[in-house]
């Protein structure tokens, strides 16, 4: 079972949809669900299986062969299919113990493998399903699923504590391939925080030059004047864009700063513990080595050879 994902919160992307404004009421809360597509079958009998480097089968830019590709379902505001896996039955086959049933069966199992690769091939458009909760999850949400993402229940708790989450600009952690991440998928992820928790809790951490790519109209410092309007663009006021630019992390700065010095005024001083199994280094003029006197029992300074005592 696929669910295509859009872009995320506010109005949903199916309510700009030139379609009656009844159907687009509906749409903004219930998923569409087709229950039955044979679009596996389509790659699997005409090209082989091939689904990757495919010119001929590209549903990011359309299948016209077939009856389905990502923009003709964006259009048609599917929100999720099951795509079943169809391998035609041989007449002669109606006995399973024959040979032919074992091919079918080995074509079953290809196609259910060859519709995982189609799957990882289009992971920023869709997600597999496994169960029924999850469709109006990824339906309501639809931003793009990274292990990096914080899960909705511990956003919850970083407002309860009045933190702050910092959006990246890191484009694997907006798209599965780096070159197909835009400015819009890290809005799709900013306003998520921010519709689910409140602006007051959103900041931006882009991580400049500690990434190996960067996202078209997010390549350097020099990007934010752009970026601001795209925010404001995309439905927030000033009052949420500047609390997400500054106001917010001095909030935060402010209070941890006034917690160090309540700390410090009533005697409380930094914690020195070493956890057990800690690794130390030293150095042994070319490279780090293990500390060979983590006690310092042999008089060792920062090489890891004897000091020289001179007279």
């Amino acid at each position: 079972m696929q669910s295509t994902q859009e872009s995320s919160q506010g109005p949903h992307p199916y309510q700009s949809l030139d379609i009656d404004e009844r159907v687009e009421r509906v749409l903004k809360s219930t998923p569409l669900f087709d229950g039955h597509n044979d679009l596996p079958q389509q790659p699997r009998c005409i090209f082989k299986g091939k689904v990757h480097d495919n010119p001929k089968f590209d549903l990011r830019k359309g299948f016209e062969r077939g009856m389905t590709d990502i923009p003709r379902l964006r259009e048609g505001a599917v929100g999720a299919q099951f795509w079943s896996i169809c391998v035609p039955c041989l007449r002669s086959a109606e006995n399973f113990s024959t040979p032919e049933y074992s091919d079918m069966a080995r074509d079953a199992i290809e196609q259910i493998e060859m519709t995982r690769r189609m799957l990882e091939e289009c992971q920023d458009t869709f997600q597999l399903v496994l169960e029924p909760g999850d469709v109006r999850r990824i339906y309501d949400t639809a931003i793009f699923d990274t292990p990096r993402n914080v899960p909705d229940d511990v956003l919850h708790l970083v407002a309860a504590n009045n933190g702050i989450v910092m959006v990246t600009f890191v484009p694997e952690h907006c798209a599965t391939k780096r070159k197909d991440a835009t400015m819009e998928m890290v809005l799709d992820h900013l306003f998520h925080i921010a519709n689910l928790i409140g602006w007051q809790y959103v900041g931006l951490g882009s991580d400049f030059d500690g990434i190996a790519s960067v996202i078209p109209r997010l390549e350097d410092v020099k990007c934010y004047p752009g970026l601001m309007k795209a925010i404001l663009d995309r439905g927030a006021t000033e009052e949420e864009l500047a609390l997400c630019i500054g106001d917010n992390l001095i909030r935060v700065w402010t209070e941890v700063a006034a917690k160090r010095d309540e700390m410090k005024a009533t005697g409380v001083k930094p914690v020195e513990d070493v956890w057990e199994g800690r690794q130390w280094w030293r150095y042994d003029g070319y490279y780090q080595i293990p500390d060979p006197d983590p006690e310092d029992k042999l008089g060792y300074d920062w090489y890891g050879v004897p000091r020289v005592e001179k007279n």
